[in-house]
């Protein structure tokens, strides 16, 4: 284990080095994302201009989804964002080869190599914003409501992980899926919006084929009181479930991966 976090020390400090050499990108990659949050906040605005509520939902409620929506993308963007989606390019290219003569585990090098220091800028804009959010207005939570959420966003980053990485491997017979990976960001974009808009057989689809969906749905439904408590453990559960379908799915695919220089 020590070796796994000596390599992922070296993978940081890699990550800080190119961001040293583009700071100027950075600082505008940030202002870009703040554009960009200011947009979904118009488009909240402008829903709630029409209505009180959605589904239930109060505006400040929908807000908290919002947040806990990008701050769940931003950290898997953080850790595994630049990873995953190469996967299909590295098979084709011949790069697995070489990762895989490595004396550590493939998934590992393949899933954490190259680390966004410059999101972790975003990830705390987020924090400042969900704080003040809580600070501002009562939702009907409590401590263990709070706890509950924070750990449910972390199942979140989690799904998001095992939802790109199943994505990705099937790269391994169907080599150039290069939209795959906008197809499934394009999905997770219904995680911003409350589920609870869609009927039960739909949602119970969701859960099914898309849970990525839920990933930002869980934790605020939890901490607003929209879900008992009880149902983090089904959330937890899940999550690890899935997580181990991935794993062993990437496993299952690279022991058929015929090498490129073969």
């Amino acid at each position: 284990m020590k070796k796994y976090f000596r390599i992922y020390k070296v993978f940081v400090e890699n990550g800080i080095s190119f961001l040293v050499q583009y700071r100027h990108d950075t600082l505008f990659n940030l202002f870009m994302h703040l554009v960009w949050m200011g947009m979904m906040f118009l488009i909240v605005e402008i829903l709630f201009g029409q209505t009180n509520a959605i589904a239930g939902w109060s505006k400040q409620e929908v807000y908290m989804l919002t947040l806990i929506w990008t701050l769940i993308g931003e950290t898997y963007i953080t850790f595994f964002g630049g990873n995953l989606p190469e996967i299909p390019d590295t098979i084709t290219d011949g790069k697995l080869d070489n990762l895989i003569t490595k004396p550590v585990n493939t998934l590992f090098l393949v899933s954490t190599k190259f680390f966004l220091v410059r999101a972790t800028y975003r990830v705390c804009t987020e924090l400042i914003l969900i704080g003040w959010l809580v600070w501002q207005f009562d939702f009907a939570h409590s401590l263990s409501a709070i706890l509950s959420c924070i750990l449910l966003t972390l199942c979140g980053v989690m799904i998001y992980y095992a939802s790109f990485l199943i994505a990705n491997t099937f790269s391994f017979w169907l080599l150039r899926i290069d939209n795959i990976n906008d197809a499934v960001d394009t999905i997770s974009t219904f995680g911003r919006y409350p589920v609870s808009v869609f009927p039960l057989t739909i949602r119970a689809s969701i859960f099914v084929f898309a849970p990525i969906v839920f990933a930002s749905y869980a934790p605020v439904a939890v901490l607003t009181g929209k879900w008992p408590l009880y149902t983090s453990l089904f959330i937890i559960a899940f999550t690890i479930i899935l997580c181990v379908i991935a794993v062993k799915f990437w496993n299952f695919a690279i022991k058929r991966y015929t090498s490129a220089s073969s």
